[in-house]
């Protein structure tokens, strides 16, 4: 219960506000309409501080308060061993940086060309950026320098494809698509089929 100390005449206008986590209390005269007095009254003091908190904090409250005179089962267990509290992060997240990110990037500043070779989402086959830096990981982690396992995993990858263009061109294999020249044909068959769909549609609509 609130006192009040505003006079006989006074009025008291009771506003809770639960964001807050308080409760305040304005007295207004009927002489000074304007002057504003507050008094905030903590949730500590009032019902109202049950509401909030985890299950464990407000069961407690609750026990303490006198509303549950008997103890749940599972309330000491919990008590002894309370559950982790919710992490709560602050700002961005770090940046994920994987140990062939570093190779990958020297390995563009060294061939710009090969950011513009596009390549299969789908398949299984890695970028030849990643299967370079790869390559290089390996040898580094036999105790190779790095400028040297760098030199020679460029040389044997050019060497391997080197190797597969005279192996499809002796073997009167087609030489094979890129991932753009594939993507370009997919859309000019579903172009084709879109027309087809549209003339047919044309033609029956006449009849």
């Amino acid at each position: 219960m609130f006192e009040n100390n505003y006079g006989k005449d006074s009025i008291l206008e009771i506003n809770c506000d639960c964001a807050e986590g308080a409760m305040y209390v304005y007295g207004r005269t009927s002489a000074e309409s304007l002057n504003y007095r507050k008094q905030t009254v903590h949730h500590d003091e009032v019902k109202m501080s049950f509401m909030k908190g985890d299950l464990l904090t407000k069961t407690r409250r609750l026990i303490k308060g006198g509303i549950i005179t008997k103890k749940p089962l599972w309330f000491d267990a919990v008590s002894h061993f309370p559950p982790q509290a919710i992490r709560v992060r602050d700002g961005k997240a770090p940046k994920i940086e994987l140990p062939e990110d570093r190779l990958i990037k020297a390995y563009f500043a060294r061939h710009p060309e090969a950011r513009c070779q596009a390549f299969d989402l789908n398949s299984f086959e890695p970028p030849v950026a990643r299967k370079f830096a790869w390559r290089v990981l390996e040898f580094l982690d036999r105790g190779f320098a790095e400028d040297w396992a760098r030199d020679i995993v460029e040389a044997d990858l050019a060497a391997e494809e080197k190797a597969k263009r005279k192996r499809d061109m002796r073997e009167g294999r087609p030489l094979p698509k890129s991932a753009i020249e594939e993507a370009q044909e997919e859309d000019w068959a579903n172009m084709a089929s879109g027309v087809r769909n549209m003339q047919t549609r044309g033609s029956s609509n006449n009849f």
